[in-house]
């Protein structure tokens, strides 16, 4: 019997496997069983590898959901079964049948998931159902999708066409993307965890880079081309108004940014579980008013002001997996945390919101995760009207009124504090930038978090697996105190044991110096210390480039005095020298080696003060040898738009293999010419590893435009 209102008995499936095809078979099926009601959970026990960052693991999620819809809705939840045998035919029934496609043709399987959603038929891998004929032999095979041999715009036209008027034209799922790692095996990942809720809500599902060429993410190289690139951007075209992009793709802020080109934005609903249960679920609320109206908090003391973030709260995995399970800590509610909550889940997933807002303590405070109804890069938005009016619908009545804002500039604030319905923002970390600056922009406040605070928890003298180290800590933000003036301090960070970390350490401050407040206070007290930002644009006299940045005419130089450079016939050699001292903290203070892992080593040279040729859309650079597990970083550094800060350009992150990379000048970056900036190269590995610069040249091509 189907659960379709509020109750009833639910079906609970946990596959004992880690198998993706498995996984993949059991999401579809939660999806197209939960579209008649919330009648299908997924428990994760034994299925999916435990992260590192949660505490009690993805089980005591489950467990809590379960004991919440139970006591609020009155759900009633069966003894799990693991074999997908009985899963399968417990809703052979409501399936009118299966759909095969071949494992290794990729856009048959998108396909056939696009046919299968739209017919209530379970897309069944060919091998699957050969050799386990005994799972499906009550339903009938409807056909055989294969687009083998077939011209990949030809696929997409036909299931545009097919599918897409029938399909929601609010989301699309990115099933997943191409890599190459080292070796050079071409491999598919499927971010399938999401794919539920697709099914359920109808989305358009496709496989797609969103590259023109192969690029650099984490430590793979991500596929690419011009023809699929082209696909892409027609699909996106072909969705109208403001869509959320759900699934994920890479990398990531190549994805962040085309949603933004095309007017759309990242829902990534990764690691993300449950989320059809969860949108199944006959919440009849229609209004979610997290945080009380603000109170008058008088003049500041002259104290360090300090604020805690709970964040990547854009996504629905934080909010489905109870952000690490810190939700869950008995301590949450001793201290004020910030608890950054997407706006659009009150849309998607009424059900999940309810719970927090139910279930929310008097310190809890509830901020805007990044960058409003979703991950998108503010500063590549041309026309971002239709996102900010989405933002403003989901904030309505929630009370959330200060957002955190990632890859904007002073442009693009400008335009979001003018159009959105917040009063303060926090703003990702420059080096540049004074400590404790605070800034009025259009004006509303904006605070910059501190660089060693940014996902702090990765500061190996701040923070050792995820636990304060308390004198390291203290002694940094006794740094910050000032008798004469009071100072600002936000602290951003993800990991499960938050509460029971800030409510220990809490005590040990000096409270003469010291208080930590959530948003309300924090931007209270900072916007009667903010100053406008009226600063020209920052210009440095440079030397013009011409030609390929290695030559002999350029003088490189090492950035921090240690790196050994040598000149040869074959290029620019840059290497780590043999008493390099490792990145405790895998973040340098200067905000150059943001990448670098903790425990690595690195080099880095610079060409200086540099002005980019005005015709240049393009950097590329060519690395004909590295060393045995070392990575090369590049970037372009320096002062753009009158900011009145160090901008980092990162086209490339941690590809492990020679080769030309090719990457598309930021408009950010072009807008601020003819401004001098900094070349840096950069090799980690251990002492003695090295790559082989041959040329780093700036070229002029035909960029793409979104939209």
């Amino acid at each position: 019997m189907f659960a379709r209102e509020a109750g009833g008995e639910v079906f609970c499936i946990a596959p004992q496997t880690a198998d993706a095809e498995t996984h993949l078979l059991c999401l579809f099926l939660q999806g197209l069983v939960n579209r008649d009601g919330a009648a299908l959970f997924f428990i994760h026990r034994g299925c999916v590898p435990e992260s590192r960052w949660m505490t009690g693991g993805f089980s005591r999620c489950d467990e809590e959901f379960m004991r919440w819809y139970k006591e609020r809705y009155g759900y009633v939840f069966l003894q799990p079964v693991s074999e997908l045998k009985e899963i399968v035919s417990r809703f052979a029934a409501r399936l009118n049948g299966v759909v095969l496609f071949d494992e290794e043709d990729v856009q048959g399987r998108v396909a056939a998931y696009n046919l299968a959603s739209r017919r209530m038929l379970l897309p069944v891998p060919a091998r699957m159902y050969r050799e386990r004929t005994d799972v499906f032999f009550a339903l009938p095979v409807v056909g055989h999708v294969s687009c083998a041999g077939e011209e990949l715009s030809a696929v997409y036209a036909r299931l545009v066409k097919e599918f897409l008027p029938v399909c929601s034209r609010e989301e699309m799922f990115s099933l997943g993307y191409r890599y190459r790692r080292a070796d050079g095996k071409l491999r598919t990942n499927f971010n399938y965890w999401g794919l539920d809720r697709a099914v359920r809500e109808r989305q358009f599902i496709f496989l797609l880079s969103c590259n023109e060429r192969r690029r650099g993410s984490y430590d793979f190289m991500v596929e690419g081309s011009p023809e699929e690139y082209a696909v892409f951007a027609e699909l996106l075209r072909s969705f109208t108004g403001c869509c959320a992009l759900g699934g994920w793709n890479e990398p990531e802020w190549r994805w962040a940014a085309e949603a933004a080109r095309f007017g759309h934005f990242v829902y990534c609903t990764d690691g993300a579980f449950n989320l059809s249960f969860h949108a199944a679920v006959p919440c009849g609320r229609t209004q979610f008013s997290f945080n009380k109206p603000g109170c008058a908090y008088g003049r500041p003391k002259n104290k360090v002001y300090i604020t805690i973030t709970a964040n990547e709260g854009d996504t629905p995995k934080m909010a489905s997996q109870l952000y690490n399970n810190a939700w869950l800590s008995a301590r949450r509610g001793e201290v004020p945390v910030n608890w950054a909550f997407n706006p659009y889940h009150c849309r998607a997933l009424p059900a999940l919101a309810e719970y927090y807002l139910e279930t929310a303590k008097e310190k809890d405070f509830f901020s805007i995760a990044p960058n409003g109804v979703g991950y998108t890069c503010l500063r590549e938005a041309s026309h971002p009207e239709a996102f900010f009016r989405k933002t403003n619908e989901c904030l309505a009545g929630t009370g959330m009124r200060y957002a955190d804002l990632w890859f904007s500039d002073r442009e693009s604030l400008e335009r979001y504090f003018s159009f959105c319905d917040v009063d303060g923002a926090m703003l990702e970390p420059h080096m540049r930038l004074p400590r404790g600056e605070i800034l009025r922009i259009g004006g509303k406040t904006a605070v910059r978090y501190p660089d060693r605070l940014y996902y702090w928890y990765n500061r190996g003298d701040l923070c050792t697996d995820y636990t304060i180290d308390g004198d390291g800590l203290r002694a940094y933000l006794e740094s910050y105190y000032d008798p004469a003036r009071p100072a600002f301090v936000p602290i951003y960070g993800y990991e499960a044991n938050m509460a029971e970390n800030f409510a220990d350490f809490a005590a040990t401050l000096d409270k003469e110096k010291f208080e930590i407040v959530d948003y309300a206070a924090f931007f209270a007290f900072a916007s009667q210390c903010a100053f406008e930002l009226t600063r020209p644009p920052l210009r440095r006299r440079g030397r013009e480039l011409a030609g390929n940045a290695l030559g002999r005419r350029y003088r490189w130089e090492a950035y921090d005095g240690k790196a050994l450079l040598s000149r040869g016939g074959d290029g620019l050699r840059l290497t780590i020298p043999p008493d390099a001292e490792r990145v405790r903290t895998g973040l340098r203070g200067d905000m150059l080696s943001t990448t670098c892992a903790a425990g690595s080593c690195c080099a880095m040279a610079v060409l200086r003060d540099v002005v980019l040729p005005p015709d240049a859309d393009e950097l590329s650079v060519t690395v004909r040898e590295i060393g045995e597990e070392c990575d090369w970083m590049i970037w372009l550094y320096g002062d753009f738009e009158g900011f009145g800060l160090t901008d980092k350009w990162e086209p490339f992150w941690k590809p492990d293999m020679p080769g030309e990379r090719t990457e598309a000048i930021p408009e950010r970056v072009k807008r601020s010419l003819p401004s001098a900036c900094d070349v840096i190269l950069c090799v980690e590995g251990e002492p003695g590893g090295y790559a082989v610069f041959g040329e780093v040249v700036f070229r002029k091509t035909c960029k793409h435009k979104g939209g």
